[in-house]
């Protein structure tokens, strides 16, 4: 039987070839494409995105590596990779995503400047803060005040738990 659904690409694809395609010197996001598409093509799968949502995802790739620091621009257009950007590849081989990048204080003010959802793009967002606002008021996780099983009980449990994150890492 013969599979012929295409690979799927994810964010750490996508993070991983624009940090590879700098490893050796200054990228443009073209060369991350082309490693990409080497890539897929040594695994004998095709590269089955549209190019404008090709590009709008290394674009996005890039951005969000340049907030966390491990990418700068460099000139012409292209990128470099920064000591943050080596020691990245180095501790995650096999991919790379916004949980990877949270862990740095840089990104998380970035994404905090850059992105700011409000009601309209998240419905669960007023549970989200008031589990931060728990955590604040020293209430416990087992204080959550919404049914175990709807996506307001899981928001008010990351925002909780987000706020003890951040404590910590204080």
């Amino acid at each position: 039987m013969d599979d012929a659904e295409p690979i799927l690409l994810h964010e750490p694809d996508f993070m991983l070839a624009v940090l590879r395609a700098a490893r050796e010197g200054p990228a443009r996001l073209d060369d991350a494409v082309a490693r990409l598409r080497a890539h897929l093509a040594a695994a004998g799968e095709p590269l089955a995105l549209a190019p404008e949502e090709l590009t709008r995802r290394f674009e996005e790739a890039a951005r969000l590596l340049e907030g966390a620091c491990a990418i700068v621009p460099a000139d012409d257009g292209r990128y470099r990779l920064t000591p943050r950007g080596v020691r990245l590849l180095a501790e995650h081989p096999d991919g790379i995503d916004q949980s990877v990048l949270r862990t740095f204080p840089e990104f998380r003010a970035f994404m905090a400047t850059t992105s700011r959802p409000g009601p309209e793009d998240d419905p669960r967002l007023p549970a989200f803060h008031a589990g931060m606002q728990a955590f604040a008021e020293r209430r416990a996780l087992s204080d959550n005040p919404f049914a175990s099983d709807t996506p307001d009980h899981l928001a008010w449990e990351c925002g909780w738990s987000e706020a003890r994150d951040e404590a910590l890492r204080r």
